[in-house]
Parts: structure tokens; sequence; C-alpha cells
């Protein structure tokens, strides 16, 4: 993740250079994973999203819903690329005095999620966590790449 800064430079470069040509042409379906930022960065990311879809229009597109910051009102019927979407997933806003600092403590110890899930400082309560947070997530996930392998863009679960 290196933020949205860095989202246009990239595709910028990714075009001038052909790269998403040389994919495209040896079969690589492009899938670009985009988030939308709730609160004060929503139309910062949605137009991230949108410049982007627009530097990219052979590309398939997931989006994440971060409600971290405040609500994303996403409408894809909104967008000239509706039909690209094969996933729309959702990062809930989670109690703070919990998983927030579960969050807090992952980061502070220098995990990564896959780690902090067999670490023994995360297990019971704050373990379960975890896992409930994994297990829905990985459900959005697995729907999306259903759609993917069978190539139905504009299918989406929000």
């Amino acid at each position: 993740d290196n933020g949205a800064a860095c989202f246009l430079p990239l595709a910028d470069y990714l075009t001038q250079s052909f790269a998403i040509n040389y994919l495209a042409d040896n079969g690589v379906q492009l899938v670009l994973v985009v988030p939308l930022i709730g609160g004060h960065d929503y139309h910062d990311t949605l137009n991230g999203l949108t410049s982007l879809a627009e530097a990219m229009p052979e590309s398939r597109l997931i989006v994440w819903k971060n409600l971290h910051f405040g609500p994303v009102d996403f409408n894809p019927a909104d967008t000239t690329f509706a039909d690209r979407i094969v996933g729309i997933h959702t990062m809930h806003n989670r109690d703070s005095s919990t998983f927030g600092k579960d969050r807090a403590r992952i980061r502070e110890l220098g995990l990564t999620w896959t780690e902090a899930m067999v670490h023994p400082e995360f297990k019971g309560i704050a373990g379960y966590r975890l896992k409930m947070v994994t297990q829905e997530l990985f459900a959005q996930m697995d729907g999306t790449h259903r759609r993917l392998a069978g190539d139905k863009a504009g299918e989406v679960a929000a």
C-alpha cells in the first residue's frame, strides 16, 4: 500500500511503458484494487478510482470501501465503468476500544495480519476478533474471485 499519491504516476508509467499492452498480449487480466476512504478523503479517492479506470480501460476493478473515517456512499451505477467492477468490498469501522487496540498492538509488535493470527498474544478473545474480521473479508474476496474466474464483470455484490 503506497497510498493515493502513487496511483496515478504508476498508471501513467504502466501505460506509457506499454506494460499494460504487454500483459494483455500475454494473457494477463489486469485487475485494479482501489480503496475508497470515507470522510474527508472520500472525493480524492473517488477521483483516483475514476482516473485509474479511465487510464486503463481494459482493466477490471475491485473497490474497497474503507469506513474507518466515515461512510462511503459509492454507487457503481453513477460511474461510466460500472460494467468493469467485479467486486465491492467493505472494511467496516470497528470499535476502537477492542478491534482498534488489537490493530495498534499488531503494528506495535511489527506483525503481519497472518503472523498475528498465530501469535501467542492474540489467543483468546483478541484472536477471535481477528478471526471474525478475516472470515468476513475472505468471504467478500472469495465471491469476487469466483466472478473473476467466470469473467462476469457487472455482477457485483456490494
